[in-house]
């Protein structure tokens, strides 16, 4: 019996001590997970403050900098701003002319070197994140070349006409496709003004309506390929108003002098490509149709209708009935065209009409 009893406190003893070392392992298992966040603890720190660092570069690149160019470039006071300094750099160029500081060709070499260094600058620029700053700049720069090489031309004689207009024809086209691949819409506004201003400043009163009405058709070609690429809202409004100003004006005095062929074909080209663009491209390129498209469509009718009916009066009185039919049947087509080829595509969005 006592060696019974032996055993049992021996197996007891054995117990507490088993009980004793579970504890210890188990402190020392709690110690040690402790131990491994305690020294992990301060690696937090450096990439807290990078991400801190981060933070205010992305802070600075997506909110400060556009903040800033919506401000300074692209409200009225910035276009302002820009627009003095056009006015201030002419002011300077006639005071240093006046001054007899700069011969005559000398002025116009330095119109041309504040031109081009204001579009190269604005070029510059626009590889960067100021993009509205860069489109301003380039468009003064410009502004800036189209004032030379009209004062060459007017003033000083050191341009021949043929030789002005093929300079601003050639700027103009060159703004176009600069706009075109910026996807900048003031720009090509800006070459619209100059190209159209091209023909009203260098003409002499002569009715060349073959070579006008040409001129213009080949600038709506233009912006009608351009249409595939970009969709401008604005643009095509200026465009379809500066047909109908130069048309219009050229009508009042030479209508009756000139052929009923060629300002006829002229305006069913107008009317053609601006329907193509409203009915087939631009559902097409935008899978949508805003409220400007809408308004833009009846614009475009009352052009060719306004100056179809004012030639018809003029040359062919007894087919007005006749064009005044055809426009129906025209515009039938484009409705046909729009509903069967535009509408899919709008359809297939949905949400798609603004």
């Amino acid at each position: 019996m006592a060696n019974q009893s032996d055993l049992n406190d021996l197996r007891k003893r054995i117990d507490l001590i088993q009980e004793d070392i579970n504890s210890i392992k188990k402190k020392l298992d709690e110690s040690g997970e402790e131990a491994i966040p305690a020294a992990a603890a301060p690696a937090p720190a450096p990439r807290a403050r990078i991400k801190k660092e981060s933070r205010i570069k992305l802070y600075l690149q997506k909110s400060v900098l556009p903040e800033f160019e919506q401000v300074v470039g692209g409200n009225i006071l910035g276009k302002l701003g820009l627009l003095t300094l056009v006015l201030a750099t002419v002011w300077f160029i006639k005071y240093a002319f006046d001054k007899h500081w700069i011969n005559e060709s000398g002025r116009i070499y330095t119109g041309l070197i504040f031109g081009f260094g204001a579009t190269a600058y604005g070029l510059w620029l626009a590889r960067g994140r100021l993009r509205i700053i860069a489109h301003s700049i380039v468009g003064t720069g410009f502004a800036i070349l189209y004032i030379a090489i009209v004062g060459a031309y007017y003033f000083y004689d050191l341009l021949g006409r043929q030789e002005t207009f093929a300079l601003l024809f050639v700027l103009s086209a060159y703004i176009a496709l600069l706009a075109a691949r910026a996807n900048s819409q003031i720009l090509y506004m800006f070459s619209l003004v100059g190209a159209f201003m091209a023909p009203v400043l260098l003409s002499r009163g002569e009715n060349s309506y073959r070579f006008l009405l040409g001129y213009m058709a080949l600038i709506n070609a233009g912006f009608f390929a351009i249409s595939f690429r970009r969709y401008w809202r604005v643009a095509p409004f200026v465009l379809l108003g500066a047909d109908a100003l130069v048309y219009g004006i050229w009508a009042a005095e030479n209508l009756s002098q000139s052929s009923f062929t060629v300002p006829f074909l002229f305006l069913v080209f107008i009317f053609t490509m601006f329907m193509t663009r409203q009915t087939a491209v631009v559902p097409r390129l935008t899978n949508a149709v805003s409220r400007s498209d809408y308004i833009l469509l009846p614009l475009v009718i009352s052009f060719y209708v306004t100056f179809g009916i004012w030639a018809m009066n003029e040359f062919h009185r007894i087919l007005r009935p006749h064009f005044i039919l055809s426009i129906a049947g025209i515009l039938a087509l484009f409705y046909f065209i729009f509903n069967h080829y535009a509408m899919g595509v709008i359809d297939e969005k949905p949400g798609a009409r603004a």
